[in-house]
């Protein structure tokens, strides 16, 4: 069972990238496949919707800080594999939560790795184009790795694109399987001895988890969407709640 979640943590990780575009990497896809793959549909299907209301107001662009939703929707549905409990899917998404914070500091360094190797074959291309003229750079040479490469080796680009595509496979595998593991194994050491205002609290926490990202959702669309498609949005948010929290429970 743990090479499925790095498998599955590996694809998505690669779908961050332009490599697929299939939207594996969005935490619904990932979270209702990973259910499916355990054999608990309805309960992937719960985390994906909290996992997707709960992202629904963070945008990766700028300085939003980034958050891995992915790897925190395939760990907690792995993790939490064989568990029937509401108590143990909702401890199972809260530490998903953790993972997803943990998980974003690894997408920067992921990202920023690969703009270091990126920036070295632009660096090495211009060079060999300069080399060949044998002069200095023209004026529309700089800043990429297409015109200033004309001349030098471009399977160094290819090289170099699938060394940062690799990268990002290898960090969603590490990231999904990890959690998963570390779910599971926490899971199995703490529950036996958790208290029952304890259990009872992260199964309200599970039941409720999708109506605490609703307002988020709504705070994000509020001002773009139009009072009927707002009403009917609600109206199958809260039904999507009510029907995910009989299925889960």
């Amino acid at each position: 069972m743990t090479f499925l979640p790095m498998a599955l943590g590996g694809a998505a990780g690669l779908d961050r990238t332009a490599f697929g575009q299939t939207l594996l990497s969005h935490p619904a896809v990932a979270a209702s496949l990973a259910g499916w793959i355990v054999g608990a549909p309805a309960q992937g299907a719960w985390v994906a919707l909290s996992l997707t209301l709960l992202s629904a107001s963070h945008v990766p662009v700028g300085a939003e800080r980034l958050r891995d939703w992915t790897s925190a929707a395939v760990a907690a549905c792995f993790g939490a594999a064989g568990q029937r409990e509401s108590w143990a899917w909702g401890a199972a998404l809260l530490l998903s939560l953790l993972l997803a914070n943990a998980g974003g500091m690894l997408i920067a360094a992921t990202r920023a790795a690969s703009a270091s190797v990126v920036e070295g074959v632009r660096t090495r291309l211009e060079g060999g184009a300069n080399r060949g003229q044998g002069g200095a750079p023209s004026a529309g040479s700089g800043g990429g790795l297409g015109p200033a490469g004309a001349g030098g080796d471009l399977g160094v680009a290819e090289r170099a694109h699938v060394a940062c595509a690799a990268l990002h496979l290898l960090r969603g595998a590490v990231t999904a399987g990890l959690g998963a593991w570390g779910i599971a194994w926490a899971l199995g050491r703490l529950g036996p001895r958790m208290p029952e205002p304890e259990r009872a609290a992260l199964a309200g926490f599970w039941t409720l988890a999708p109506v605490l990202g609703l307002p988020l959702a709504l705070r994000l669309h509020l001002r773009l969407a139009r009072p009927g498609w707002l009403a009917l949005g609600l109206a199958l948010g809260l039904a999507l709640c009510r029907l995910g929290g009989g299925g889960a429970r």
